[in-house]
Order: structure tokens, then sequence, then C-alpha cells
């Protein structure tokens, strides 16, 4: 077999892995997110009441996020001008910041006390 056609690992994680934590990172740093979540409660602006992510992770995970309403040529949202979804009725940040985490991490952790939270 010829040296230079051989294909040798180079990754020890596989390739989502690795692109889910730049993106789950750059979300954690406000960095090239292009969707805003908020809660309702947050009429004063508050970053703490909001959490940043990208549409196209949080769309292809969310049933709410993603359908046919929130095409984005239409929308032009990007970057530089996020696009802000609110949701109304709930008011839990916590369970907010537990809700993005799964969509990058695919993971999810509820202790008993927000349980009622996620059935709601």
């Amino acid at each position: 077999m010829n040296a230079a056609l051989e294909l040798v690992p180079t990754l020890h994680k596989p390739l989502h892995s690795k692109v889910s934590n730049y993106l789950n990172n750059q979300r954690r740093s406000g960095q090239y997110c292009d969707l805003i979540i908020e809660l309702e409660l947050d009429v004063a602006g508050d970053d703490a009441n909001a959490e940043f992510g990208h549409f196209c992770v949080v769309g292809a995970q969310s049933r709410f996020i993603g359908g046919p309403q929130f095409i984005q040529k239409s929308l032009q949202f990007s970057i530089h001008n996020p696009l802000k979804v609110t949701i109304n009725n709930f008011s839990c940040t916590q369970c907010l910041h537990t809700m993005m985490d799964f969509f990058y991490e695919d993971i999810i952790s509820i202790s008993k006390e927000h349980e009622p939270h996620f059935k709601q």
C-alpha cells in the first residue's frame, strides 16, 4: 500500500463532538451567535435572563425554533443582528440554561425542583 494514500486518523474524539465543543464554547462566550432566547420576564433587557446560541444548532434540536416561520433569508438575522426569540409564560432562567446546554451537549440533568418546569 502506498504510504501517501494511507489515511491516518488524527482526531481522538469523533468530529461531531469536537465541532459541538467549539460551538458550545462560542455560545458560552457569546461569540458568533445569531440567536438570543430570552424569557418574557426580561423587560429590562437583562442578559442574565437570556441565552445566546446558534440558530442552526437550536433549530435542529427544537420543534419550536427552526420551523418554516423562521426562515433566515426573510427574517434577516445574523451574528451582527441576532434573531430574538421570547419564551412566554416561563420564568426559570436555570431551566433555560439547562435546555440550551442540552441542545449542545446532548445530556441533561434536572433536579427534582425543576421537573415541573420541564413538563410545562
